[in-house]
């Protein structure tokens, strides 16, 4: 008898313990869960379509799992999908000229994955080094980027674009009025357009070509070398490069310049030479 109500007392006593870890743990789970839980996405690239985001910024990391992370809460009318073709899909829906900018969003990629921004639109745009090729439809907020692969990138807007180093080929089309600014270039070759007032400037580098298209009132400005140069010249704007090597075209339309050697040192002047006095 005394048996039996031992063994009673004990099951009591697991009944109660049990019951007690049944309340507690769902608060354990909660206070170790992570505040800002995020959520890998395999695919082998990445498209965005945010054109109202405060900013999208695309960071780059070799320790994600898959092609993309992503925090678990997105921005309103934000929806991340993995299409047939493989490709992870990140779209954001009913936004208009007057829709009020939703909050930002940090999106994570290997560096290796090919990425696609295909309308920034209204967005501030910012790009981590890469290896990847990377395509841009950029907008009327700022883009900034840094290095990547083969690059194609265009604007029909006003939005300031600037690349911090330039690593690979580029096809660069500026058709309205964003400013496009490469502050080095590493890269061997670059074509540029530029339409409406669009500038461009190059501060530091060199290219084994580069072609420039100008149909813009505004200027290209190379600030280093090429070795082969191809320019045309179709309105007011010019285009003035520091120096091409042995290979140059030039075609004017307009009545902008071409300038190949602008670092070249001015022709001496009657007034430049030196007199001696006896």
């Amino acid at each position: 008898m005394a048996h039996n109500t031992a063994m009673m007392h004990s099951a009591a006593r697991l009944v109660h313990l049990v019951s007690r870890a049944a309340l507690i743990l769902p608060f354990l789970a909660l206070a170790t869960r992570p505040a800002h839980a995020a959520v890998d996405l395999d695919g082998k690239g990445v498209s965005i379509s945010t054109p109202c985001l405060t900013r999208l910024h695309v960071a780059a990391s070799t320790d994600i799992h898959g092609a993309a992370q992503l925090p678990d809460a997105l921005p309103s009318g934000v929806t991340a999908t993995v299409g047939k073709d493989n490709v992870i899909y990140i779209t954001q829906a009913n936004c208009t000229a007057a829709t009020p900018l939703a909050s930002a969003l940090t999106i994570t990629t290997r560096p290796t994955t090919p990425l696609t921004i295909d309308n920034a639109d209204r967005t501030a745009v910012l790009l981590d080094d890469r290896k990847s090729t990377v395509f841009i439809r950029a907008g009327s907020a700022p883009v900034e980027m840094g290095k990547a692969g083969e690059l194609g990138l265009v604007s029909t807007s006003t939005g300031p674009i600037t690349i911090r180093i330039l690593s690979d080929s580029a096809r660069i089309r500026s058709e309205t009025a964003a400013p496009v600014t490469i502050r080095a270039i590493t890269a061997p070759a670059l074509a540029l357009y530029l339409g409406g007032s669009a500038t461009f400037t190059a501060q530091s580098g060199h290219l084994q070509a580069l072609e420039i298209t100008s149909a813009s009132t505004g200027d290209a400005v190379m600030h280093g070398n090429t070795d082969v140069g191809v320019f045309h010249v179709m309105s007011s704007g010019s285009i003035i490069v520091d120096k091409v090597g042995d290979t140059l075209a030039t075609e004017r339309d307009g009545s902008g310049k071409i300038i190949p050697d602008a670092s070249a040192p001015p022709p001496r002047t009657h007034a430049d030479r030196v007199t001696a006095i006896p």
